[in-house]
């Protein structure tokens, strides 16, 4: 899974420069009463590209932080479980050795 979003961000890094290269032009953008000025196209990409990667971060930062508090809760108990067969192997008793019964007897 690591190497899918590893492609996919570079993919999207290879279309964007390639957007980038193809429209220098500078531009005007303008967002209710934030005026940029006149700006590269391809720095607008990239702010908006950047910013909209850290929105998508922090809306899953708390479900992030969840699974690692149940990862931690998890081995937590895992760990207690083996406390308790290892103490439960021990109270058991040595096991009887018998002779098996010879054939035909």
């Amino acid at each position: 899974m690591k190497y899918v979003m590893l492609a996919l961000v570079l993919l999207l890094v290879l279309v964007l420069s390639n957007f980038g290269v193809q429209n220098p032009t500078p531009v005007n953008v303008r967002f209710l009463q934030f005026q940029s000025g006149f700006v590269p196209l391809s720095v607008i990409m990239l702010v908006s590209t950047l910013s909209g990667m850290l929105l998508v971060m922090l809306v899953g930062l708390p479900n992030r932080i969840q699974r690692r508090l149940e990862t931690r809760r998890l081995r937590h108990q895992l760990i207690t479980a083996d406390e308790q067969i290892v103490g439960l192997k021990d109270r058991l008793p040595a096991p009887v050795m018998r002779p098996l019964p010879e054939e035909g007897a």
